[in-house]
């Protein structure tokens, strides 16, 4: 479908996605080792080729790999907003969260944290954001929301 919208060839756009999954899996990885602080480990000779190969032979990545699923992306998103949230850039962990939320729903659970801390700048920054992804694509929101209710 993607393809359709963007005029590209169908066996490029897999290649494409499949290696921007890997790229976006890596990113995440490094992102979580920066948030956890963990300099004195990354720093270490060969972290980052185990790194590479622990993700490229893991189950998780070769099946999202395979797919071809967005979840890496998703992913890659959550942990920018974590990062974000913790170098105090809210509005962009806010803009974060709302464009992984508006991609794939499960990252809402990064809400219930975000609140309990009181990171009102953060709230206020998804919420702005996703209703004007809402705005943007209402027609998709509103199916969406009469096939989720009975």
């Amino acid at each position: 479908m993607l393809s359709r919208v963007v005029n590209i060839d169908t066996q490029l756009l897999i290649y494409l996605v499949s290696f921007g999954s890997l790229v976006a899996v890596y990113v995440s990885c490094l992102l979580i080792f920066r948030c956890l602080d963990l300099k004195d480990f990354v720093h270490e000779k060969y972290f980052y080729f185990f790194l590479f190969v622990t993700i490229v032979l893991s189950y998780p990545f070769i099946f999202v790999f395979d797919r071809g699923n967005i979840d890496a992306f998703v992913l890659l998103l959550t942990t920018m907003s974590i990062s974000c949230l913790q170098h105090k850039r809210d509005a962009m962990s806010g803009l974060c969260l709302a464009t992984a939320v508006a991609t794939k729903l499960y990252p809402i659970i990064l809400l219930i944290p975000v609140l309990i801390l009181k990171k009102w700048r953060v709230a206020t920054s998804f919420a702005v954001f996703i209703c004007c992804y809402v705005v943007l694509q209402d027609v998709e929101w509103v199916a969406y929301v009469n096939n989720v209710l009975p």
